[in-house]
């Protein structure tokens, strides 16, 4: 029988020796090649060398607190602030939209289960993709990259990034008569991620400490609102929301359905954890503490969170179009701190930023380690030992998206494709047993959890393909190129002329951004 307290205890320190990993790591030749720091490079960097000549790899920084600020930050995001009254509506009252709030949370503890149990046993950067391309094929793997830099990390920066920036310039000034300037508040966006890219380049140590702020000034803003709430429950002003189950209504399952769909990803947040495996100091024990933990908590923090709405609005409130969720609740209970409500989506939407970087570096790092994209995203800053090469690229490419005003939109139509990686991850799971039965395993998972990941993340994928035929359309758009890219970059590596040229660009770009890669690792 599946015991969760007894399979935490019972994990041990894993050894980072390379000789444990599954699978080895296979390089083509380029030309001309790049500089590493060895010694016969000290010409390149002569400083940095001295030091670093053969430990140029990522620190070890994220502890177990770290570990829980990444999740703890991530789940339950933004999203929940605007989302309640929907869900409560589709559930059919408050009872069963509360039980939609627990399966959501459960379904999500699984899955967190499932990515614990690879990051323990592999223990190594790169998270879903080092999984996917170990256990299964190359080719989602490299579609996964793919996916990264055009969706999973740049257009969702975007959006977090507009979101912030919109929501506190329309709402703390809409009182005053201020209109605020779209391009303004794309100013703004532009502002919010180049600081925290730029950030990530500086050092890997901050990005986790402001990870851990972030956590704690969200937290801190969640108690504050759910001391708003029992403030006007105890001066009897609550609204009847809370105490007349008689309300509850018959709905249709696929009303059901969409409310899954709904409170699902809000959960989500914990997959980015795994990128970081080769980052933690003790990764067998953090990351499955870490997730285990966290996904227990996130489910009663949405429910604490849905109960102080419901206490402070009616249902009608609830559900009104003209004004997020959280605005009124804060116009109605708060008073003076209305703020802190402002304060709490900036926040999250923060966090979920940082975290979002964190993951999409990782995942273009350990793709480039095995010549699944351009080595210079390998490369590591001299001194500082950050992932520039891949930051930098993210924030450009980021940066070039934020013009575009259709982004909400297109991530909504392509919200289906969400579902894929731990769809894969559930199969990877299966697939690491299968092939590598004596690796070690310092945690382990049910061998339903997989299925039962598998199943939702297919009906959800179906489900959101119905209810939105125009996102088959737009998956393939965007998933297409990915295969002659495959074809022609990875298993043919032609055309000769663009790896000359591309090797030329990154000799160039090491020197100009002081980055390089250590040559017993390559």
């Amino acid at each position: 029988m599946y015991n969760l307290k007894e399979n935490i205890a019972a994990l041990t320190p894993w050894s980072r020796d390379a000789s444990t990993s599954t699978a080895s790591l296979v390089t083509a030749d380029k030309a001309p090649p790049p500089i590493c720091l060895s010694n016969n490079n000290q010409k390149e960097f002569p400083e940095e060398s001295k030091n670093q000549e053969e430990n140029l790899r990522p620190p070890l920084v994220f502890g177990l607190s770290h570990c829980f600020g990444i999740i703890l930050g991530s789940v339950v995001s933004s999203n929940i602030f605007f989302s309640v009254g929907g869900v409560q509506a589709l559930s059919g009252g408050l009872g069963p939209a509360l039980l939609v709030w627990f399966c959501s949370g459960t379904i999500n503890f699984i899955g967190a289960q499932c990515y614990a149990e690879l990051s323990a046993a592999m223990g190594e950067i790169g998270g879903e993709f080092v999984f996917i391309h170990r256990t299964l094929n190359p080719m989602p793997a490299f579609m996964h990259i793919w996916m990264s830099l055009l969706l999973g990390t740049t257009m969702v920066s975007v959006a977090l990034a507009l979101l912030s920036s919109e929501y506190v310039m329309r709402v703390a000034f809409s009182e005053y008569g201020h209109e605020v300037s779209d391009t303004t508040l794309r100013l703004i966006a532009a502002l919010q991620i180049s600081a925290v890219f730029s950030l990530h380049c500086i050092s890997t140590a901050w990005v986790a400490r402001f990870q851990v702020i972030l956590t704690i000034l969200k937290f801190l803003c969640i108690a504050v609102i759910v001391a708003a709430a029992i403030r006007i429950i105890c001066i009897g002003e609550a609204t009847d929301l809370l105490f007349e189950p008689q309300q509850m209504r018959a709905v249709g399952a696929m009303d059901v359905f969409t409310a899954f769909s709904i409170t699902t990803p809000i959960f989500l947040g914990w997959e980015k954890l795994s990128f970081v495996a080769g980052e933690a100091k003790n990764f067998s024990r953090d990351i499955p503490l870490s997730m285990s933990v966290s996904t227990v908590i996130s489910p009663l923090v949405a429910i604490i969170i849905h109960l102080s709405f419901a206490a402070v609005l009616t249902e009608h409130e609830m559900n009104s179009p003209n004004s997020p969720i959280i605005v009124l609740f804060a116009h109605r209970a708060m008073g003076p701190l209305v703020p802190v409500a402002l304060l709490l989506v900036i926040v999250q939407a923060l966090s979920s930023l940082n975290t979002g970087i964190i993951a999409g570096t990782r995942t273009l790092y350990a793709g480039a380690r095995i010549s699944f994209a351009p080595e210079f995203w390998a490369m590591l800053h001299v001194r500082r030992l950050t992932f520039v090469p891949a930051t930098v690229t993210l924030m450009i490419i980021s940066l070039l998206m934020l013009p575009f005003k259709k982004i909400h939109k297109l991530l909504f139509i392509l919200g289906g494709l969400s579902w894929f990686p731990p769809l894969l991850v559930g199969a990877a799971v299966i697939a690491h047993r299968w092939k590598f039965p004596e690796v070690h395993r310092p945690f382990k998972v049910p061998t339903a959890f997989p299925f039962i990941l598998m199943t939702f993340c297919l009906f959800q994928t179906i489900v959101s393909f119905i209810q939105q035929p125009l996102a088959i359309v737009a998956c393939l758009i965007l998933l297409l190129p990915a295969f002659p890219l495959f074809l022609f970059l990875v298993k043919l590596r032609r055309p000769r002329t663009l790896f000359k040229a591309v090797g030329k660009a990154t000799r160039f770009l090491q020197r100009l951004l002081l980055v390089a890669h250590d040559l017993k690792e390559r």
